[in-house]
């Protein structure tokens, strides 16, 4: 318990640190925007890296428009530039948060096809799949996890694409074609070679309770592999009693 108390009050030091700095970072590029713009508001273009660096520091911050100005000067200016990957990406995202799905897949898509090598592209793909699927295009969507499962089968997103299409599938009314991914995503698990724990095959029991479960529940599964990395028995027994439930 001591040592648990000393880990959150780190959490809360470290959290309050990152506020801080964030906020800094945020006073600081407001006040550059507002040197550097012209009497009518016009922002100059700036070298990538510098649009790139204002625009995710808006973004990091939930200033979205402020963002895409910046991220729109590199797609105006800068179209070769490595910085292009994430501005696509930042973009995209920006809109998924305003909940503009349709106005974020064109960005999303563009990072995932142009970028594929990178994270920006990886993520891409990742969250086209999820504007799909809050666009009812369940189809769609299941295609495009898919399809992040082939090309990125040791990606950061690779256990919730798996899940993502089970619900989707579900969500079409296509339960045949579920049914075969849940078998496929059990192969899988059953022969990955992940190795992030010893005690991994506790966590392969909330992968099959979750996939048999809704997708409000697909949260017990994360749970679950934390658990494995932090080894805590305390809360291994808890959940389980939770899972037995």
């Amino acid at each position: 318990m001591k040592q648990l108390r000393i880990i959150l009050f780190s959490l809360l030091l470290c959290s309050a640190a990152f506020c801080q700095q964030s906020d800094s970072a945020l006073r600081g590029v407001i006040g550059k925007d507002r040197s550097d713009k012209s009497k009518d508001g016009e922002l100059p273009t700036l070298s990538a890296a510098e649009h790139l660096q204002r625009g995710q520091t808006y973004f990091d911050n939930r200033q979205f428009p402020q963002a895409r100005e910046h991220f729109q000067k590199i797609f105006d200016n800068y179209p070769t530039d490595p910085s292009m990957s994430g501005a696509l990406f930042m973009t995209g995202r920006s809109y998924y948060w305003e909940r503009e799905y349709a106005k974020a897949i064109p960005f999303l898509d563009r990072a995932a096809r142009e970028y594929p090598g990178t994270k920006d592209g990886r993520e891409g793909l990742n969250f086209k799949g999820a504007c799909n699927v809050r666009l009812g295009n369940n189809e769609e969507a299941a295609k495009i996890y898919e399809q992040y499962t082939i090309m990125y089968p040791t990606g950061e997103r690779i256990d919730g694409a798996h899940l993502n299409i089970i619900d989707a599938l579900r969500e079409a009314g296509k339960y045949d074609e579920a049914n075969l991914w849940v078998d496929k995503t059990h192969e899988v698990r059953r022969t990955a070679d992940r190795d992030e724990c010893d005690a991994r095959p506790f966590a392969d029991v909330y992968l099959s309770w979750a996939l048999e479960r809704s997708r409000s529940d697909r949260c017990y599964y994360a749970v679950a592999i934390e658990v494995c990395r932090l080894n805590d028995e305390s809360r291994r027994s808890q959940i389980s009693s939770r899972h037995r439930a």
